[in-house]
């Protein structure tokens, strides 16, 4: 039985390494993807067209994801998958792949989506 729960966990991570899923935590970042923060970390994939969540219970009670019909979800290894076809996984999709287009990208030590192209601003200077 563990052999089988060690090749399921190792069958997850190459699946959500191959497609390559974002994770994406810390409440700046989930509030602009139109999550509360309280959803916990996620993880986005735009090429597979998927949300995941190793914690379901807050994504559905915090995310409002409990309506999510089960044909558009799938639990498999730790985590929970959420089809890009239902429509609050595709609103965040789409949302990370608005800001990938336009130059965002993702900083994990700020825990949220940064605009590269933009001057950081600037510290008032005292005298």
């Amino acid at each position: 039985m563990w052999e089988l729960e060690e090749k399921i966990t190792g069958m997850v991570k190459k699946y959500l390494a191959d497609t390559n899923a974002m994770t994406i935590q810390g409440w700046k970042a989930l509030e602009q993807l139109g999550l509360d923060h309280r959803c916990g970390g996620i993880k986005v994939s735009v090429d597979g067209n998927y949300v995941a969540t190793r914690n379901n219970r807050s994504i559905e009670y915090y995310g409002g994801w409990e309506y999510i019909d089960a044909s558009f979800k799938m639990d498999a290894g730790e985590y929970c998958f959420y089809d890009g076809e239902a429509s609050r996984p595709k609103s965040v999709i789409d949302e990370v792949k608005d800001l990938l287009e336009n130059g965002w990208v993702y900083d994990s030590n700020k825990a949220m989506f940064v605009n590269p192209n933009e001057e950081p601003e600037k510290e008032a200077i005292n005298e």
